[in-house]
């Protein structure tokens, strides 16, 4: 129940901070956030607005004193981010991290993943490039174990 105020806030500004999808067409939607009980993924189109959905969402957990844990949270950008990244007016990269508006030096680091590195969301491995073998080689080792 906390978390669907968060949903909603980070959902009203999903036209300018979240991923669209189907831009351009009648069925264009944008997303910024996807929630399952605890779990958060933010969804954004560059570095600078994730960073922007990641400092929201660090705010209202600590408005509601709730911690993140920052080494069960991971950063992934695309091939294509990261050369849009590389060539755009935002050149002040920097690396993602969980805020502790209490103690700002206190953040804590995220992992970054390369754009093949696997991460799991719901049970489920992603890549940012799409790439389905690490979810596959899961599933086979899982279905081989319980067949034999």
């Amino acid at each position: 129940i906390l978390i669907d105020p968060l949903v909603t806030w980070l959902n009203e500004h999903s036209t300018d901070l979240g991923y669209k999808i189907a831009e351009g067409t009648p069925y264009e939607i944008a997303i910024a956030a996807i929630v399952f009980a605890d779990d958060c993924t933010l969804i954004a189109q560059s570095n600078r607005k994730a960073r922007t959905l990641l400092m929201m969402e660090s705010a209202f957990f600590q408005y509601h004193k709730i911690s993140i844990s920052a080494h069960k949270t991971v950063y992934g950008r695309t091939a294509a981010a990261i050369a849009i990244d590389a060539t755009s007016q935002w050149t002040d990269y920097v690396e993602p991290k969980i805020i502790d508006f209490e103690n700002p030096n206190a953040a804590e680091n995220i992992t970054i993943l390369k754009p093949d590195d696997d991460f799991r969301v719901l049970g489920v491995y992603f890549t940012m490039s799409l790439n389905w073998q690490p979810q596959l080689e899961r599933l086979i080792a899982t279905l081989t174990a319980k067949l034999t």
